[in-house]
């Protein structure tokens, strides 16, 4: 679709610009609303792998047994190896 009249353009431009500055105005308003919940305490995150939440809301191991066990495993290899996933050693960081 070419626009062709002046006032056609300038009105799909000023539509674009209006709809960009909401877009930034709901934005910023729901990261301060984040903010203002990590603030009071209220802010639950994704937790690492293994990680999860009680119903008090502490951090806990994950309960699931083969979850305990694959952690250990990693663990334990990484301290007898003494090597992260890229093959340096800890010594070499």
């Amino acid at each position: 679709m070419i626009q062709t009249d002046f006032n056609d353009r300038l009105l799909l431009n000023m539509k674009g610009t209006f709809s960009e500055l909401e877009l930034r105005r709901v934005r910023s308003r729901l990261r301060g609303g984040a903010l203002n919940k990590a603030r009071r305490g209220n802010s639950r995150r994704g937790l690492p792998t293994g990680f999860v939440y009680d119903h008090n809301d502490k951090i806990i191991l994950d309960p699931d047994q083969q979850v305990q066990q694959s952690f250990r495993l990693f663990f334990d290899i990484f301290e007898r190896t003494g090597q992260h996933l890229h093959g340096q050693s800890v010594q070499e960081r």
